[in-house]
């Protein structure tokens, strides 16, 4: 998807174009990425998630907003420090500066790698609803968390299994066909 690699066999279309014949550059402007580890600068928040550019306020709002940054932005403020490498900050702090960072690229495609893991349960969902309730943005999740609530949300799951593809559907067909998805979702909720 990111072009990492063209030796595949088949295609992947993004918008109809075989990928292959898509340039790197156009590809990068239409992917943002979150990733499971966040690198934060030694400077404020504001900077950490806007990396140095002016951006306007209303669009600054709109991403902590969606990624559940409010209340941090309440208590201590955009211009907080947050140390080095983000020390005086948590985990899950850190991870919505990179899904805030993502955000703010306003980028048709989101790709969200394991980007609440280290969120409690209740935000974490807050804040996947809230970008699955984005308009004109498709969302490539990977997650271990197995909440019906989302995954009923999603229009396609790959369920991968040592690196290999066992299952593909929506969470209703996978949950009917009773495979390793319906057992992982059997055994989350006991």
């Amino acid at each position: 998807m990111t072009k990492y690699s063209s030796e595949y066999d088949g295609n992947i279309l993004f918008d109809g174009i075989d990928l292959r014949n898509i340039t790197y550059s156009s590809l990068s402007k239409s992917i943002s990425a979150v990733q499971q580890n966040v690198f934060v600068f030694n400077d404020s928040i504001y900077n950490n998630i806007c990396l140095y550019k002016n951006i306007a306020e209303k669009e600054f709002d709109y991403v902590i907003q969606k990624s559940g940054l409010s209340s941090l932005i309440q208590q201590k403020g955009k211009d907080f420090s947050c140390g080095t490498n983000g020390n005086k900050l948590s985990g899950g702090e850190k991870q919505r500066i990179s899904i805030a960072r993502a955000l703010l690229r306003n980028a048709s495609i989101l790709l969200m790698d394991e980007a609440s893991s280290a969120l409690d349960e209740k935000t974490a969902d807050e804040i996947m609803h809230s970008i699955l309730d984005m308009p004109d943005t498709t969302s490539l999740v990977i997650t271990h968390r197995l909440n019906s609530t989302l995954l009923k949300r999603y229009d396609g799951i790959f369920v991968l299994h040592h690196g290999k593809l066992i299952e593909f559907g929506s969470f209703d067909e996978l949950m009917k066909n009773k495979g390793l998805l319906y057992s992982l979702v059997l055994l989350s909720q006991s």
